[in-house]
């Protein structure tokens, strides 16, 4: 009869714990560009940066900062920077006057 060592379950524990701290290692390396990320988008919207912190908020939270980044950024600039999409604010472009006229008919000479 083969007497039952532990050292086949002490190399499962020792790839767990290393398993575990290279996960650690990754999501530590993601947390500042994931929050950089986030306080560009809602720069975008013209909101304060320090709003990422809803995500904080059990629940709710996260669901508040998907609806925030999934709304379209402020057209123009805003106090945060340039437009990236390169958009004029409200009512700053040109008027466009659509005028209709009979088929055939020439429109007025200006």
């Amino acid at each position: 009869m083969r007497r039952r060592t532990s050292q086949g379950q002490d190399g499962v524990g020792a790839a767990f714990v290393v398993w575990i701290l290279v996960a650690m290692a990754g999501a530590l390396a993601l947390i500042i560009p994931t929050l950089a990320v986030h306080v560009r988008r809602l720069h975008d919207i013209d909101q304060s940066g320090w709003m990422v912190l809803l995500g904080l908020i059990p629940g709710v939270g996260g669901i508040i900062l998907l609806v925030f980044h999934l709304m379209d950024g402020t057209p123009g600039p805003n106090r945060y920077g340039e437009d990236p999409k390169g958009r004029l604010p409200y009512g700053a472009g040109p008027t466009v006057h659509h005028h209709h006229y009979a088929p055939g008919a020439e429109p007025p000479a200006v």
